[in-house]
């Protein structure tokens, strides 16, 4: 999930997040993370806030994930949200 963020391919990773719920597999911590940090480095910001929004709602989220989250919101010049 990281590394199609980081090349840009957010639509791969939502294909792959989906694909395994779809399957049954619960998404882990490291997973999530994954998940907000690849759309962080893919740019996509308003997509990262929106799953951690969704994460939060179901009560699981970590430190982790909200460090990726203000990290992701300061390199992209974002620092009120």
């Amino acid at each position: 999930l990281n590394g199609f963020g980081k090349a840009g391919k957010v639509e791969k990773v939502f294909k792959i997040y989906s694909d395994m719920q779809s399957q049954g597999l619960v998404p882990d911590k490291v997973v999530q993370n994954a998940l907000i940090d690849g759309l962080c480095k893919g740019g996509e910001m308003d997509e990262a806030y929106k799953s951690f929004k969704i994460l939060f709602k179901k009560g699981s989220l970590c430190v982790e994930i909200f460090n990726v989250l203000i990290n992701g919101f300061c390199k992209a010049g974002k620092v009120a949200k």
